[in-house]
């Protein structure tokens, strides 16, 4: 068997990936985090699905898996069989088992392979669970360890190929065969023959106990059923004579003295009629008295309102000059006090105006006044003005020419610059001179630099001696042309100052800035005088607006007119006017509301009295049915409540005397009744325990079996239990036989998987260590034979812990696969190994892979090269 290709659709953080193998070593290098551990699981899930139920996420392949922003993971695997033949798994997982789906079919045909497990096609794939899977062609990274399970399925494989040849033969099918029949016997669940027949023997007996209590129970509830019967005779009995009594007591009756006594005295009806009567005679009453004092209330309410009238009226006189004013008079009244307050106002408002002028002219006049002294600056020109101003800026310029410091400050730098060239000039003449003295000394020495020197320091003198007389007649020149300039500034400042003081005579000013400040002096107060005319001329149009509206004369008509209307009201002022006209008005107005009121209390008075009349009469015509009613008697509320009372107090005596007799005779049908309802209760109780009786009798055995047939199937079952324990018994005994057969055989098995584990073992170590023993019983622990002594691998290195496990599992495939090539997958296996065991495990691998397909996924570069990389593939 060969897997060919695998496409993962989504799994883990992979995603979209198509990864090709080829028959013999498949190397699947990746750095980390790359995928490598998520394609071996995907492979393994592919075959045996995902079947942890564990909560950490990394024991759990679903949670692992199954990517974050998806619910599914899976993907396709296509593998070869042993006859050639390529077949598809396309695989999905959900978040549940039940959500997964797996189809299997075949790449060519596209048939459905129904002889594979939908959900674990590994079964039938590789022979194998998928715990032994794990332990034997799935290695993954430090996990080449291999422990027992509790159903050993790899050894037990192993002994059946060992004894037989085939490993679905021996003890493996007969030990099944046994526990299912012992668990058809009696199983866990007791679902067993045995559980089941013990289980109806229980409920036989249980059917036999109450069928026995029922016959008992019969028998009491037949007692209890005449005993009943004869005690409802006797309670039937009793209630017709307490039923004879009752109707005695109801039909008898008493003759009442006092109801004739009161048919002759009072009233020739009966008792009820004169109830009813006196009834609604004390209604009409109850109306008729409040309406009598409904009456009596308003009677004297109008009364008061009256008097109350009288009194204003009375006090009204005293505002007699009132009466005649106008209707509006108090309106008219604010109105002139207003417009005479507005008058006022106008003439306090001319006073001011004519006071404002008087002031303006006095300023005026002060204006001209002091415009007299300084008036003939007006007729000054511009042009005047501006020679003026350039005479004085002239004036400045000179005198910045010839202040002292300035003109010292540049002629004296001229002049040191010329001394300086002097001084300078006159040492190179003589340095020059003292040069040409070489000269005279190569002369006589005959030495021609002595004489170039000379001859060049003469050239010097005479260059120096001129540049020197040059510069002291430039100094000379300087001096001169300083002095005549000066001369000519000075001539020019006096004649500028001379026109100056000419026009500040003119015009009596000490500069131009005093003439400037004079004219805008006088020009303001020209303006302002023009202005204060203007401010005169609106003020004397307001007063003519003001004296045409002759505000005197107007508030003379008003206070005549307040003095006559003084007069006649006798006040003495506006306020007096109005505190008098205010109390009028108050009075006149109570007067109007108390008239009102006392007109329409006497129309109240005049309704209440005629709706009294007619109770009155309605009261009359009850109470005049009795014959000790007095009709003549009008309007005497004491007198009809007094009878009333007197007659209700007669028929009250009645009602006591008759009711005490009603009592007696109620209390002595009450306690009949209450004997009749005991009897009728008792009676019902009796025969609905009657009933119950009979109905338990009647029904105590339906859906019941008879009690012989419950024995006799009882007797049976007993019997067949008796059978099946030494049935049971027997396949114990079996089993226990079978398993001491099997533990023989394991013993003989030993020795060939020491030997393949050895051989091996040797191939990949070099061979260092060539000699082994396995003890399955004892969790697959291993001891490596060192120096003539067996060593347990705790004191061995980690990697030759590695490599004695690779070799055992390598030699568990060896003797279960015998003859079939089966893929391996090493997830890292060899991290531990350096890279001298590195290179004998690929030798070994290259070697093994001729006849296998073996896969490793690694991040180490290993010395072969690989033939898949993953960080390229991403």
């Amino acid at each position: 068997m060969k897997i060919r290709s695998i496409y993962i659709k989504s799994f883990g953080k992979l995603k979209n990936l198509n990864l090709e193998f080829q028959d013999g070593l498949n190397i699947i290098y990746g750095s980390n985090e790359s995928g490598k551990s998520t394609i071996q699981h995907f492979l393994k899930a592919m075959f045996y699905g995902m079947n942890s139920q564990k909560r950490a996420i990394a024991d759990n392949e679903r949670k692992r898996f199954i990517p974050w922003n998806d619910t599914r993971a899976g993907g396709q695997l296509i593998f070869q069989d042993e006859n050639g033949k390529e077949y598809v798994i396309d695989r999905s997982f959900g978040t549940l088992k039940k959500e997964d789906n797996t189809t299997i079919y075949n790449f060519i045909t596209g048939q459905e392979a129904v002889f594979l497990d939908n959900y674990q096609p590994g079964k039938e794939i590789f022979g194998l669970g998928e715990d032994a899977f794990e332990k034997t062609l799935f290695i993954k990274q430090l996990g080449a360890k291999v422990a027992m399970d509790k159903e050993d399925e790899i050894m037990k494989k192993l002994s059946n190929i060992q004894e037989s040849g085939q490993e679905d033969l021996s003890y493996n099918k007969a030990r099944i065969a046994l526990e299912n029949y012992k668990k058809s016997l009696r199983g866990s669940r007791k679902q067993g023959k045995l559980d089941i027949l013990e289980d109806k023997i229980m409920t036989l007996r249980i059917e036999q106990q109450e069928l026995e209590a029922l016959h008992q129970s019969n028998i009491e509830d037949s007692k209890y059923l005449q005993e009943s019967l004869n005690k409802i005779q006797i309670l039937e009995h009793n209630l017709e004579q307490a039923l004879k009594r009752k109707n005695e007591f109801k039909n008898s009756s008493l003759p009442s003295e006092e109801e004739r006594k009161f048919k002759e005295k009072y009233f020739e009806g009966t008792i009820k009629e004169a109830e009813e009567l006196i009834y609604k005679a004390t209604e009409v009453y109850v109306i008729y008295k409040e309406r009598y004092e409904a009456f009596k209330t308003s009677e004297e309410e109008g009364n008061k309102l009256k008097g109350l009238l009288d009194i204003e009226l009375a006090e009204l006189k005293h505002y007699e000059g009132f009466q005649g004013l106008e209707e509006n008079i108090e309106r008219k009244i604010n109105t002139l006090a207003v417009e005479k307050k507005e008058l006022e106002g106008i003439l306090q408002q001319q006073s001011l105006l004519q006071d404002e002028v008087r002031a303006l002219q006095g300023r005026i006049a002060y204006l001209n006044n002091e415009l007299k002294e300084d008036g003939k600056l007006i007729d000054i020109t511009t042009e005047e003005e501006n020679n003026l101003i350039k005479l004085e800026e002239r004036l400045q310029s000179l005198s910045h020419a010839i202040e002292a410091e300035q003109l010292k400050d540049n002629k004296e730098i001229k002049r040191d610059i010329l001394k300086d060239k002097s001084s300078n000039f006159r040492f190179l003449m003589l340095a020059g001179f003292l040069m040409s003295l070489a000269m005279i000394y190569g002369g006589i020495s005959k030495s021609l630099p002595a004489v170039i020197i000379g001859l060049v320091g003469l050239l010097t003198a005479i260059y120096g001696y001129s540049q020197y007389k040059k510069a002291n007649s430039q100094l000379l020149a300087l001096t001169k042309k300083a002095s005549e300039e000066i001369e000519l500034i000075l001539k020019e400042k006096e004649e500028v100052e001379q026109k100056l003081m000419d026009l500040y005579n003119k015009y009596q000013v000490k500069s131009y800035m005093d003439l400037k400040t004079k004219l805008d002096g006088c020009r303001s107060t020209i303006s302002t005088i023009e202005g204060i005319k203007g401010n005169i001329l609106v003020k004397e149009k307001q007063l003519e607006k003001l004296k045409a509206i002759k505000a005197e004369e107007a508030i003379d008509k008003i206070e005549k007119y307040f003095l006559k209307i003084f007069s006649q009201c006798n006040c003495a002022d506006l306020d007096d006017f109005f505190q008098g006209l205010k109390v009028y008005n108050d009075i006149q107005f109570t007067v109007f509301k108390l008239q009102d009121q006392y007109k329409n209390k006497k129309d109240e008075m005049e309704k209440k009295y005629e709706t009294l009349t007619s109770a009155e009469k309605e009261l009359k015509y009850y109470l005049s049915r009795f014959k000790t009613f007095d009709s003549t008697k009008d309007n005497n509320i004491v007198y009809y409540e007094t009878f009333i009372e007197n007659v209700k107090e007669v028929l009250e005596s009645l009602r006591i005397s008759q009711e005490e007799e009603s009592k007696r005779l109620t209390n002595l049908i009450d306690c009949l009744d209450e004997e009749i309802a005991s009897l009728n209760r008792e009676i019902t109780v009796g025969k609905e325990f009657k009933k119950d009786i009979e109905h338990k009798i009647e029904t105590r055995f339906n859906n019941k079996r008879e009690l012989w047939i419950v024995e006799e199937e009882l007797e049976q079952c007993r019997e067949q239990i008796a059978k099946l324990k030494k049935l049971y018994e027997a396949s114990d005994i079996a089993s226990n036989v079978l398993e001491e057969a099997f533990q023989e055989v394991q013993s003989n098995f030993i020795p060939s998987l020491n030997t393949e584990v050895a051989n091996i073992l040797a191939k990949v170590t070099a061979g260092k260590y060539n000699k082994v023993t396995v003890s399955p019983m004892n969790n697959y622990e291993i001891k490596v034979q060192h120096e003539e002594s067996l060593r347990c691998l705790d004191f061995l290195s980690g990697g030759t812990f590695d490599q004695v496990y690779f070799s055992l599992r390598l030699a568990l495939c060896n003797l279960i696969f015998k003859g079939k090539s089966i893929p391996v997958f090493l997830d890292d296996t060899f991290i531990q190994y350096d890279e001298h065991r590195l290179n004998n495990v690929m030798k070994f691998l290259q070697e093994y892979s001729k006849d296998h397909q073996v896969m490793i996924f690694t991040c180490r570069k290993l010395p072969l090269k690989e033939t898949i990389n993953l960080d390229m593939i991403q």
